[in-house]
């Protein structure tokens, strides 16, 4: 628009929004404020007006604007002004979203909001909205004594162990100021000898208005002692490859870049003083998938395809392969022929990493995952089933979950049909259960040993109207601890038989675990070594040099170099190698070093 208010040009769905032609509002015959609803209509022009006279200003509001045929739209209004090098205002452009379904869903979220709160307080999940600072503003349900009402306004990082409280902030940083989803583990004390572990998924959402965190945490204290055994036994020491954002390209007909946003200069490690206008798109695709790509460009730009999204190989500036996702999307002008196409590029190394870990995960250890998966199921009173998770439909030997719609636990479930009434008769004394071992019995008869954690669920009016819980299969558990026993000996064999002295230090560069190479080199005991530091083993001299060297790991250096140590008295010289150990979230927690002595001229003992 003109900086008063005049149109000059429009795109988009203009009449299905407005109900108006583009030209209608083009020609001035239908101005742009005529529509909007007079409710808005002051603050709007107050807005247009603030665009017109303060460089840089913008609106990013909601509005509302009155069909042609009078109906009522929301829109998501995103505007600002255009300056030339003076910082004169030329311009006003800006994009208008249509949100008037995303605007119906929440008044009717507000609507079922209560029972919304009804079915979370029941949920067999913990779920709680925290602050950037990790204060509760809500929270479903608590331990005993404890109300959750009570816990709201604490500070969630008062119930993680004090080595936590960081990880916790460093989650919420992640998901308030990049938006993922961020998925991270803790442990909560529920008295003086009882831990607990969780796992938690951490998201970022609107609560009252206002930014905040939702924190969806479930129990898993045996699948994590499996799964933190497993990883020590497998590669302590994994690195997290980090994920990245998404870049923008627009490819002309010759499939030549036209444009590139600053991410793609990132994406593919482009010098930004290097120009991407006139380059062909194909340079930056790996050989093996040109074809690939030029025949869907090709495809794009017939017009007989829409939106596609498809894996490719790519190339960095400097040639080095990594793997991406495209979202290709035909520009159309006003006739609906294919001017252009746009694509959105997203590096998907760490996916395609985790998905190739998963699967060689998968090959060596036979599907643990899948074998840990819990099965979620709802019956009513009558023991009728409700619902059922995919696993548990396969766990009962039934082709899907519709299939078990209507069975009745007690006679088509349960091994001993009067084990239900027993299992109803404790919910009914303790109000859950949890661990509850019995036997069901497959569509074939076959029996099935599972563990029940389970709990009635209620109504609106706080009537019980069902059971509800989480069934364990036994036999896979006990099939993966056999593994994992397996699995931990092989490692433990390798780290105490080693020649090479292998230590483990926290992040206050202490000792924390050695192997036997290590108590034969300086005397002394596993115990005696645990928690001393550099300065205990070698003295004051050299201690500084090697203290220096671990806080370089612990930024994130992998160091190997040659030192010369005091050893009982005899200086003695090293190849040693200095590693990060990450957690689960990315963060540096200690060091792993390996250390081998050699001679004179580098060369082992």
């Amino acid at each position: 628009m003109k900086t008063d208010g005049t149109c000059l040009f429009l795109e988009g769905k203009i009449p299905d929004i407005t109900g108006y032609t583009r030209e209608d509002i083009l020609s001035g015959a239908t101005p742009v404020i005529s529509i909007i609803h007079p409710d808005d209509e002051t603050e709007f022009q107050k807005g247009v007006k603030q665009l017109g006279i303060v460089p840089g200003f913008i609106i990013d509001s909601l509005i509302r604007i009155v069909r042609k045929d009078r109906g009522i739209r929301w829109l998501h209004a995103i505007i600002h002004n255009i300056c030339d090098n003076t910082g004169t205002i030329l311009y006003i452009q800006g994009a208008l979203y249509d949100i008037t379904e995303l605007k119906t869903a929440q008044d009717e979220i507000a609507k079922t909001e209560a029972k919304w709160r009804s079915i979370l307080t029941k949920a067999p999940a913990t779920i709680s909205v925290l602050d950037r600072k990790g204060n509760v503003l809500f929270l479903n349900k608590s331990h005993p004594p404890k109300k959750a009402s009570d816990m709201v306004g604490t500070s969630a990082h008062e119930f993680l162990a004090p080595d936590q409280e960081q990880v916790l902030q460093s989650v919420l940083d992640r998901a308030f100021s990049v938006g993922e989803i961020v998925r991270f583990e803790s442990s909560v004390k529920l008295g003086d000898t009882v831990t607990e572990l969780l796992s938690h998924q951490v998201s970022r959402i609107l609560w009252d208005g206002e930014s905040a965190a939702l924190v969806v945490s479930m129990v898993t204290t045996e699948r994590k002692w499996l799964e933190q055994n497993l990883r020590e036994s497998e590669e302590i020491y994994r690195a997290i490859v980090s994920a990245s954002g998404d870049g923008i390209a627009i490819l002309d007909k010759s499939g030549l870049i036209t444009f590139g946003s600053p991410r793609i200069y990132d994406i593919f490690d482009i010098p930004r003083e290097k120009k991407m206008t006139g380059v062909s798109a194909l340079n930056f695709v790996d050989p093996a998938f040109r074809r690939m790509a030029t025949q869907r460009i090709t495809k794009n730009f017939s017009g007989d395809s829409g939106p596609e999204t498809y894996e490719c190989l790519l190339r960095k500036d400097d040639g080095i392969p990594f793997w991406g996702e495209l979202i290709a999307s035909p520009l159309l002008d006003d006739a609906g022929n294919v001017t252009g196409l746009l694509v959105l590029i997203r590096d998907i190394t760490k996916r395609k990493n985790y998905e190739k870990a998963i699967a060689d995960s998968e090959k060596k250890y036979r599907t643990i995952i899948e074998n840990m998966q819990d099965m979620f199921y709802r019956t009513d009173l009558d023991g009728n089933i409700l619902m059922i998770s995919p696993h548990g439909a396969k766990l009962a030997g039934y082709d899907s979950p519709e299939e078990m719609i209507g069975l009745n636990t007690a006679r088509d479930i349960y091994m001993d049909p009067d084990e239900r009434e027993r299992f109803v008769a404790l919910l009914e004394e303790k109000g859950s259960v949890t661990n509850y071992i019995t036997t069901l019995k497959t569509k074939n008869g076959r029996p099935v040993v599972v563990s029940a954690s389970s709990q009635f669920c209620f109504d609106d009016s706080g009537k019980i109207v069902g059971v509800e819980g989480i069934l364990h299969d036994i036999t896979d558990l006990k099939r993966t601890e056999d593994r994992l026993r397996e699995s931990e000996s092989r490692f433990r064999a390798i780290f105490e038989s080693a020649e090479d002295a292998i230590f483990i230090k926290n992040a206050q560069s202490r000792y924390t675990l050695v192997n036997p190479t290590m108590e034969h080199l300086f005397s002394k005991t596993a115990d005696q070594l645990l928690n001393m530091t550099d300065t205990d083993l070698f003295g004051p001299g050299i201690a500084p040099e090697l203290r220096a060297e671990d806080q370089r790991v612990l930024r994130g250096e992998v160091i190997r170099q040659v030192n010369t140590l005091p050893i009982n008295g005899e200086k003695r010289k090293f190849h040693i190698v200095k590693v990060p150990i990450r957690d689960d979230s990315g963060i540096i927690t200690g060091i792993c070093g390996i250390s081998r002595e050699i001679n004179g001229t580098g060369v082992s003992k």
